[in-house]
């Protein structure tokens, strides 16, 4: 299911596999404030404007759910090992290491199944890529090309280290399924609208350490503390908020 190719949608299904555990490194005890999502809509356009940590999701959404066999792809692949083997089929014959990541850069053509292959492999942290079907389509992506930061507050300035522009007539299934993927959450009677704001937030009250916690290097460690707290979501849907608690 492709909504829960992203973190955040997995705790909304109570899935907390590794892929969560893994995004919630960054996290101690305490609160902290999660990516945040903003989607306008006019005209039969879409416009998507997300923090980092929606990227690699809202680029495998844009590719699957575009009406186009091929993509002109530009940026960046960052990894946590050397997966220029795996990456063969778009060129990349070796990487370059900034540590701890290594990186290589993407630019060319490619077909849908090429592109979606990358997001399958687990070792590839980000994919920073500006995307285009073709000079026939209004759709595209723009992303920035380097990892920021992570969120320490909120701020009043919206989300904006990835633009997705989609025409609703070049989706290959409905806008209101593809609104659905994006946020599985917002209520059917809320679809028909002009905004969406999506605020996370997350509190962690438990840290789970490993029974042989004294025998593991400290580096080590800290990827393998598990969290235990939860997320708190807010949709604003033009006037309307709605809001949910959803344990990890």
């Amino acid at each position: 299911m492709i909504s829960n190719r992203f973190y955040i949608n997995k705790i909304l299904s109570n899935i907390i596999d590794e892929d969560v555990h893994r995004h919630l490194i960054k996290y101690s005890r305490g609160e902290f404030p999660g990516p945040d999502l903003l989607i306008k809509i006019k005209g039969g356009k879409i416009t998507v404007n997300a923090d980092y940590e929606y990227t690699n999701f809202i680029e495998f959404l844009f590719i699957s759910e575009v009406d186009s066999k091929t993509f002109n792809v530009k940026g960046k692949i960052y990894a946590l090992k050397d997966v220029a083997s795996y990456l063969k089929d778009l060129g990349v014959s070796s990487m370059k290491k900034t540590p701890p990541l290594y990186f290589t850069d993407i630019n060319g053509l490619f077909n849908r199944e090429i592109l979606l292959k990358i997001f399958d492999n687990e070792f590839i942290t980000a994919a920073l890529f500006n995307i285009n079907p073709g000079v026939d389509f209004y759709s595209n992506i723009k992303t920035g090309m380097r990892i920021p930061k992570p969120k320490i507050e909120r701020s009043e300035t919206p989300p904006s280290f990835i633009t997705m522009r989609v025409d609703v007539n070049e989706l290959i299934d409905k806008p209101a399924n593809f609104l659905k993927l994006l946020i599985p959450d917002l209520p059917e009677d809320k679809i028909d609208c002009e905004t969406i704001k999506v605020e996370n937030d997350f509190t962690v009250n438990e840290l789970i350490f490993p029974e042989n916690k004294e025998k593991i290097p400290p580096s080590q460690l800290r990827y393998m503390v598990k969290k235990k707290g939860y997320l708190t979501r807010r949709i604003t849907v033009d006037d309307s908020i709605i809001e949910g608690t959803y344990y990890f």
